[in-house]
This record gives C-alpha cells, sequence and structure tokens, in this order.
C-alpha cells in the first residue's frame, strides 16, 4: 500500500473492494501515517473541473466549532461569533478524517471517476534529495528510505518539505536552517482570490480607504500569501486593494496547507 495506489483508486478506479482486501488494522495504521501526503497530493489535481468537487470534499471534512479554551490569541484571526461572543475555529472532523473507510466513500462520491493530470514543479532530470532528512523521515515514520522517496517528493512538488524538515529537526534537537519565508515577486494576474473566502468574510471588503492610504504611502509592506496553485490564503485586502491602484507584480510567499478552510479562518487578513 502506497500513497500512489491509494490517489489511483480515489480518481480512476474509485472500487470500494480494494481497502477492503487489506486487513482492517493495517489500513488504519497506514492512514494515519499517510493520510497528509494523500491530501495533499488530491489537492493537486490539475484538471479545473475537479476544483468544486474538492471544494465539497473539504466542506465535508471540516467542522467549524465553538473553542473557547484555546490559548490562540485573536490576533491568530480567530472568529468571533457577534451574537454569542463565542470563539469559532475550523477543525478536522475528525469521525471522517480519522476513518479511512469514510475518507474513501466521501471522496469517491464527490470526485468524478477519471484519470487527472496533476500539478508539478519544473521536473528536473535527476532527483536530487536530501538523505540526511530521509533517514530521519523514515525513522519517524517507521518505513523503508524507499518508502520515505515518495512522501518526501510530494512534500517537494506542494512546497511543504523545508516546513517538515524543520518540524523534524527540531523534533529530534537538530539544528536546521529553512529557507521557507523567502518571498517571491507574483504577476498579479497569475493568483487568484480562494472560493471559499467569500462564504466566510462576506463583510471583509467594506472600509477599505485606510489600507489603500498606507499602500500608496509605504508600498505593500506584507507580502501575501498564496498555495502553490496560486490561490489565496491570506491578503484578499490587499489583492483587491493592490489590483486597484494598478500594481502588476506582488510580492508573495507560497505556502500549502493541511486544511485551507481553517486556514481561511485562521490566518485570513
Amino acid at each position: 500500500m502506497k500513497v500512489s495506489d491509494w490517489i489511483k483508486n480515489l480518481t480512476e478506479i474509485q472500487n470500494r473492494d480494494w481497502i477492503n482486501s487489506f486487513p482492517k488494522e493495517e489500513v488504519e495504521e497506514y492512514w494515519m501515517k499517510s493520510r497528509w501526503s494523500i491530501w495533499q497530493k488530491l489537492k493537486m489535481i490539475k484538471e479545473p473541473s475537479a476544483v468544486l468537487e474538492l471544494d465539497r470534499i473539504i466542506q465535508k471534512l471540516s467542522s467549524v466549532e465553538v473553542d473557547n479554551t484555546s490559548h490562540i490569541p485573536i490576533e491568530k484571526r480567530i472568529v468571533i461569533n457577534p451574537n454569542t461572543g463565542d470563539r469559532m475555529m475550523a477543525k478536522w472532523n475528525k469521525m471522517i478524517w480519522d476513518n479511512p473507510f469514510v475518507f474513501f466513500d466521501i471522496v469517491c462520491s464527490e470526485l468524478t471517476k477519471k484519470k487527472y493530470e496533476f500539478i508539478t514543479k519544473k521536473t528536473i532530470k535527476k532527483v536530487q534529495r536530501d538523505y540526511e532528512f530521509l533517514k530521519l523521515l523514515a525513522k519517524d515514520l517507521n518505513e523503508s528510505i524507499n518508502h520515505c522517496e515518495e512522501y518526501y517528493d510530494i512534500l517537494q512538488q506542494i512546497g511543504q518539505l523545508e516546513n517538515k524538515k524543520v518540524e523534524l529537526f527540531k523534533k529530534y534537537g537538530i539544528q536546521y536552517q529553512s529557507s521557507e519565508e523567502m518571498v517571491e515577486q507574483k504577476n498579479i494576474n497569475d493568483i487568484e482570490p480562494h472560493p471559499t473566502n467569500k462564504l466566510i468574510y462576506q463583510k471583509q471588503f467594506e472600509n477599505l480607504d485606510k489600507l489603500e492610504k498606507s499602500i500608496k504611502q509605504y508600498g505593500q509592506l506584507e507580502p501575501i500569501v498564496i498555495t502553490s496553485n496560486n490561490r489565496i490564503i491570506s491578503g484578499h485586502r490587499r489583492f483587491k486593494v493592490l489590483k486597484k491602484l494598478g500594481y502588476k507584480v506582488v510580492n508573495v510567499r507560497v505556502r500549502d496547507f493541511e486544511n485551507e478552510i481553517e486556514s481561511l479562518i485562521n490566518f485570513n487578513v
């Protein structure tokens, strides 16, 4: 059982017999180790027709819950319910996210059965991997290095390799300097608002005068955060003002998130 097997069966085969052919304990164990990688790969489907289908899957995977006990500060974009004053956060629906069989059924019910093309970064003829990190990853996942190479490649394709390196090296007490916070420049016409953002923040574009005045005076001080497929996660207001002011090129940070809806709520500006 590999990530590529999951992707093939979730997209072009969609037969429950495949997942049922393995012992239940084996499926659950593999799912808990590899679900993030499987989900990230699914989100890299290239066809525009799959975008709405994936959004419906995200809606089913997520739930907005009251969370008045967390220590996440208000500046981290916790949404406050205006009627009750409760702190609201988007979280994974654990009844689905922890159950590989339910996840399989939901994806197959929403995603059109076909062989898809996936977004990939520019192919390098000879793949250069960080084998010091691979050995650590294999140790952490209790897998062979060969099996971890596929996980490594997906992390690289979605722009999460540096984040995972920082996390794992820190976990094992090894010093590592990340280059993940690098700011890039993008043509403003190449990036687009996240389709779910307007459903969460219906009044976000009110009172933009202060922001417009600041950008006119100081320029773009904070990069827009986008995913590897150029969807905005943080910075919809900045994007609107920058476009209005005629900016052709904007500063961005490229990041990908396990749950984009959660990120829109907890990280959106």
